[in-house]
């Protein structure tokens, strides 16, 4: 069947503007169309020309966009003053999973953010298989990624997370009989001032990062790690930071560690994050230390995913502000969607105890809160190094109830 479209619209609304001159023609024969159009508005004026045949599974498509401008705070896309042009092509033999040959291509970009001109490089994706195997490669001004292995882009991410819930059940979709998947993949975040421009708050150097994953495996089936030499967001800030997760020894692991870390006025030296999943257990341990490479702060904690109830320990291994505390050995609270139950959940010090435990063995029976002579200040310096802003010794007894609420009720009192 053979159907032609001309089209001619003088107006059309969409975010509270009005495009004005569009042009849109088409003829669609049997699956195939061809199209082309353009837009001559005073804010956007742009031309392009396709070719798609949609008989298949998936397109095969042949297009070119050219861009000549687009003022995006006058079209109400941007909050600021964001104008663009360039000249983007696309040709893609096939989307297939199994057999990819697609090439897609930015070129002649400029963009002017706040007065201020960039002019960026060529921006290219490439994609294509060979004897079973798919080869991607990203190349932009601001990030290069390349990736190989016999894998489909469409089942990869539902595959990696079957195989993560192996370890601890995160999902209760099950692919049953789905194919193997093997990919190796490497890339770089490079340093770009319109990056900088666009986020002022954020600083950062190159980011580089690889990883592998494969679902037949076991041990070393999974396999990412990160670099993060300089990272900053407002007041916060990192330094030769690194993230490496890893599956051995039959469970995934994962370390995050920074040399240095800043929180508004805070600093802590060898922070580091390690946490293990296996048989849905989850421990999670955090520590960080002074610039004497004194041990100030950690805490140590498993969860373990039974059905639909979490159950949640400490740990004892806790540290504030450099004082240890000791933990009860059986402590533990239950959260499930039937409500809340708290076991011996004691916490003392050489001068103070923090408790809380159920009235009865039954879920959201009350809980009795106890804490006696805390001082704030282990806490506060979390927030703030400077701990005169928020000190003070904490007595309080009260009791939570009433779970089934919007809100628990709260008896008791406390004084500082």
């Amino acid at each position: 069947m053979n159907t032609a479209i001309n089209a001619g619209i003088q107006s059309a609304g969409f975010k509270k503007y009005d495009y004005k001159n569009i042009a849109l023609n088409a003829r669609l024969n049997n699956g195939n169309i061809e199209s082309n159009g353009s837009v001559n508005d005073p804010n956007l004026q742009l031309n392009y020309s396709a070719t798609a045949n949609l008989q298949g599974k998936y397109p095969a498509i042949d297009a070119t966009l050219i861009l000549d401008t687009a003022q995006l705070y006058a079209l109400n896309l941007y909050k600021d003053t964001v104008n663009a042009s360039f000249m983007a092509y696309v040709k893609a033999l096939s989307l297939d999973p199994k057999n990819l040959d697609m090439y897609a291509l930015i070129d002649s970009s400029k963009i002017n953010f706040k007065n201020k001109s960039y002019s960026l490089d060529t921006i290219a994706l490439k994609a294509n298989t060979s004897d079973g195997n798919n080869n991607l490669s990203f190349n932009s001004p601001i990030a290069d990624i390349k990736a190989n292995g016999n894998f489909e882009y469409d089942k990869l991410s539902a595959s990696v997370m079957q195989y993560a819930d192996k370890y601890y059940n995160i999902t209760d979709t099950v692919i049953a009989n789905g194919s193997p998947q093997q990919i190796s993949f490497e890339g770089l975040i490079k340093e770009h001032p319109l990056v900088k421009d666009l986020v002022p708050a954020l600083e950062y150097n190159n980011i580089d990062f690889k990883g592998s994953y494969t679902s037949a495996g076991e041990d070393s089936a999974l396999n990412l790690s990160v670099n993060l030499p300089y990272l900053v967001y407002n007041t916060n800030s990192i330094r030769s930071g690194s993230i490496n997760i890893a599956t051995f020894n039959e469970a995934i692991n994962a370390q995050v560690a920074f040399d240095t870390l800043n929180v508004n006025a805070n600093r802590f030296f060898a922070a580091k994050i390690t946490a293990k999943a296996m048989g849905d257990s989850l421990s999670v341990d955090v520590a960080t230390q002074d610039d004497k490479k004194t041990d100030r702060y950690s805490l140590g904690a498993t969860i373990v995913k039974n059905d639909e109830a979490y159950l949640f320990s400490l740990k004892n291994n806790l540290l504030l502000n450099y004082q240890k505390w000791n933990v009860a050995n059986n402590n533990k609270i239950t959260y499930s969607p039937d409500g809340i139950l708290v076991n011996n959940f004691v916490l003392s010090s050489d001068s103070a105890i923090i408790s809380a435990a159920s009235k009865e063995n039954i879920l959201n029976s009350p809980i009795n809160i106890s804490i006696e002579s805390f001082d704030i200040k282990n806490i506060a310096a979390l927030a703030n190094s400077d701990t005169l802003l928020a000190s003070g010794i904490v007595n309080a007894k009260f009791s939570l109830s009433e779970f089934d609420k919007k809100l628990p009720a709260f008896t008791g009192n406390a004084e500082i």
